[in-house]
């Protein structure tokens, strides 16, 4: 399926559709991520997949904690964001979006779910042999493991003799390393797209109108491509139950572990969250069915008493707007 990128169209009219290249106008006309104030991270007390004293490996911690250290979090991210620039500088901008747990990290905390342990993005198959081309000549020195179904990006190995430390590294695991990008595709037709492979023994599909066109949205203090319906792309993959889920799995170690679910209010006053409300800009963004729709990222005490981050608006569809912090 041909993806449309020209000005001209929708993709030309409102800063937050994400086109084949990035423009620098452009992105300066979105919110500044990185003026604004964020909570501190989330972060494990020991780097996952560390030895202790002793040479054992240091437990996971229990659930719904942070399981990533300061500097595997930084390190994800440093992942995502060579992986970005690498497809926008080669048109390949609007073939690839944010997805399963990153996605909604996005629009739940504008980041990472505080427990996630990986980066996730989905990406036209038809650009798959060119994006390991490009991926294999990046300038970082990161890896390409060029899997099946689904490829890996993840840095140098750490030496046998710092496994204790936290350094900007991935671990050995299966035949590549963590923290790693995990790179899933997709298939297009004019109804709808698809993942090419089952996940958590399901096959994920939806209307095309809710992919495309892509827009931008924040992780962290980047603008990434995203599903044009970030909140209907994750209902469809997650339901809408108000419930938050670790899903039983470690990428630290590749292996199943303990399953849970908490109601995500009762996460509220560990972790932010996104409220998504109207904008008082409220004017519509394009033909589109668009919106401005406010998202304010907000921290609550053991007393309920509310305090805001930051907050900006952002296009989005109507239906993304007035939805319960808590049951997204």
């Amino acid at each position: 399926m041909k993806i449309e990128s020209d000005s001209g169209n929708i993709a030309g009219e409102s800063p937050f559709c994400v086109r084949a290249y990035r423009d620098d106008m452009q992105m300066s006309l979105l919110p500044n991520l990185t003026a604004m104030s964020w909570p501190p991270n989330p972060i494990a007390l020991k780097p996952a997949g560390s030895t202790n004293s002793s040479g054992h490996l240091v437990p996971l911690p229990p659930l719904f904690n942070p399981v990533m250290s300061m500097v595997q979090r930084e390190l994800s991210k440093k992942l995502l964001r060579t992986f970005a620039n690498i497809m926008f500088a080669e048109g390949l901008g609007n073939r690839f979006m944010l997805y399963g747990g990153t996605l909604l990290g996005s629009f739940r905390h504008h980041d990472f779910i505080p427990w996630d342990d990986d980066i996730d993005v989905l990406v036209d198959i038809e650009v798959r042999s060119k994006v390991r081309e490009i991926l294999r000549n990046n300038n970082q020195g990161y890896i390409l493991y060029a899997g099946t179904p689904r490829d890996k990006f993840y840095a140098k190995l750490i030496n046998a003799n710092e496994t204790h430390l936290d350094v900007e590294r991935s671990r050995p695991v299966l035949s590549w390393g963590w923290p790693f990008l995990d790179i899933s595709y997709f298939e297009a037709n004019t109804t709808h797209v698809r993942d090419t492979v089952e996940s958590y023994g399901h096959h994920y599909v939806w209307p095309i109108d809710v992919v495309f066109p892509l827009y931008f949205r924040p992780f962290g203090t980047d603008w990434y491509p995203a599903p044009r319906n970030p909140m209907q792309f994750n209902r469809m993959s997650y339901g809408s139950t108000g419930m938050c889920v670790f899903p039983g799995y470690s990428h630290v170690f590749e292996k199943h572990v303990s399953r849970g679910h908490v109601t995500c209010r009762s996460l509220g006053v560990r972790y932010a969250f996104v409220e998504h409300r109207p904008c008082e800009k409220q004017t519509s963004s394009s033909l589109d069915n668009m919106i401005f729709s406010e998202e304010r990222l907000i921290s609550r005490n053991l007393t309920g008493e509310i305090e805001e981050i930051h907050k900006f608006c952002l296009v989005v569809p109507a239906s993304n707007v007035n939805i319960d912090t808590y049951a997204v």
